[in-house]
């Protein structure tokens, strides 16, 4: 059965084939159906048959497949007065026991395999996922490991941009100041974290259109030759960004809730002071901000950039739990932030930072993308990039249900769709009056094991993937059912 978002989601598809174009189509219905593993979700010998066929077939790509997600996320944003493009990384692990993924590169170490996926992922105001509009995806070469971390460290210092892993963050900035300006009348900004602080990247300021900002966390401490308070006007006598801040008035307070961590694994993670454990809260949070002039760092190769003038935001956590560390961003931006309102909106620009990271979330505990079994990362890779559409749908849905909690459940899902579920719930069903979404939702993630009580909150990626594969098995067999009553 093919899903009604699913065809208008790969209306232009085109791998040359029309059979192959709808083959697509169904399978990716089929991965909808959240099902444990390939064969869970193809649901029968054949389906199963086809999926492995359509995935081995040369015309089949994994870009044509990625494109048509990307061009119908762009043609979403084109209906929003403001996006947020998130973007970051994760690793894709492809180790395998007693197989390994022929093409998978070395991923922290050679005795872990696997690939890199970085999303330059869309969201509206309210947090509402709209997809992915272009993406990075890479592997490394198993040679880089062969060199000792100092000679890595050396060569990377001596490496233009254009040569190094970081030059995705510039890559992915740019490919969003494209769509901006191919979409005028839309205001986006680009949020990032620490990683991304590059003096390269923190350029691209001076270039933007109008309707095209960023947001991006502080990671190294940059020299500064000029700095001024937001709140006050008055210049600051500074050597660094860190220097500058302190010297500034606080301007307001907010209150943010944090999630909570478990304490690192990984031996980096360890070292850093952000990585470390901490306790689920809601932080109070005191901000301020200055507007600095960072001075032209020296590139590889010689010369210099230009000066970068531009505007940091500080939020910092003054009293955090006892043994926590306290919340501290510093924040590059290049939106205003002369009044309490524009620090406000450059804070939650980056609080929608999270988003992604539920994106993957749901990728490898929802989908298990890396348990899958190919034999050789090109197959992988197609398969992969199905599934990301699949994890798109359903934070789509999540957020959905929140920004749009009291619209009707067709605007989302079809008649047969939300009359099947309904019936095996026992729940009254009117036909010419739907059920409200965030009604509807409620009932799909009870299928997962959400439990509808007023002390908790609304329902989350796990309860509704758990929900979702259960919910094309409903349908299907109530379908099914009315043939058979019917005597079909």
């Amino acid at each position: 059965m093919l899903l009604d978002w699913v065809v208008e989601e790969f209306r232009d598809v085109d791998f040359g084939d029309k059979r192959l174009n709808n083959r697509l189509k169904q399978i990716i219905s089929q991965a909808a159906g959240m099902g444990e593993s390939t064969p869970d979700r193809a649901r029968s010998t054949a389906d199963l048959k086809a999926t492995y066929r359509l995935i081995d077939n040369s015309k089949v790509t994994m870009d044509e497949v990625l494109s048509c997600h990307n061009q119908s996320t762009i043609d979403r944003c084109s209906q929003q007065t403001r996006v947020f493009l998130v973007m970051d990384t994760t690793e894709v692990d492809l180790t395998k026991p007693k197989q390994s993924v022929q093409g998978a590169g070395p991923l922290s170490t050679d005795k872990r395999t696997g690939f890199f996926y970085h999303p330059l992922y869309a969201l509206n105001e309210n947090g509402l996922a709209l997809g992915v509009v272009d993406q990075v995806i890479w592997t490394r070469d198993p040679e880089s490991l062969a060199k000792s971390a100092e000679e890595r460290k050396a060569e990377r210092r001596k490496a233009c941009l254009a040569e190094k892993e970081s030059s995705r963050w510039l890559e992915m900035m740019q490919s969003g100041e494209q769509i901006a300006r191919s979409l005028p009348h839309v205001q986006f900004v680009t949020v990032a974290d620490s990683e991304s602080d590059i003096c390269e990247v923190l350029s691209e300021g001076s270039e933007l259109p109008e309707n095209y900002n960023f947001i991006i966390r502080q990671s190294h401490q940059h020299s500064i030759t000029a700095a001024v308070d937001s709140s006050t006007g008055k210049s600051i006598t500074a050597a660094t960004v860190d220097e500058a801040l302190s010297l500034a008035e606080w301007r307001t307070e907010r209150t943010v809730h944090v999630g909570g961590r478990d304490a690192p694994e990984r031996p980096d993670d360890k070292k850093r002071a952000r990585k470390q454990a901490r306790v689920e809260r809601d932080a109070t949070l005191s901000i301020r901000a200055v507007t600095v002039t960072i001075a032209g760092p020296r590139q590889s190769g010689g010369g210099s950039l230009e000066d970068i003038t531009i505007n940091v935001v500080e939020v910092l956590e003054q009293n955090p739990a006892a043994g926590d560390v306290p919340i501290r961003w510093v924040l590059f931006t290049t939106l205003p932030v002369t009044t309490v309102a524009q620090l406000n909106d450059v804070v939650d620009g980056y609080c929608l930072r999270w988003n992604v990271e539920l994106y993957f979330k749901t990728l490898k505990s929802g989908l298990k993308i890396e348990d899958m079994k190919y034999e050789t990362l090109e197959r992988y890779l197609i398969a992969f990039s199905m599934l990301t559409v699949v994890a798109w749908r359903i934070e789509y849905l999540k957020g959905a249900t929140r920004s749009d909690p009291d619209s009707s459940c067709e605007k989302y899902f079809s008649p047969q769709e939300w009359i099947a579920i309904m019936a095996f719930l026992g729940r009254p069903i009117d036909r010419e009056k739907p059920p409200t979404l965030r009604t509807f939702m409620l009932s799909i993630a009870q299928l997962g094991g959400y439990i509808n009580k007023k002390s908790q909150g609304d329902p989350g990626s796990t309860t509704i993937w758990r929900g979702m594969a259960r919910f094309d098995m409903i349908v299907q067999a109530f379908a099914m059912f009315n043939q058979m009553r019917c005597g079909v």
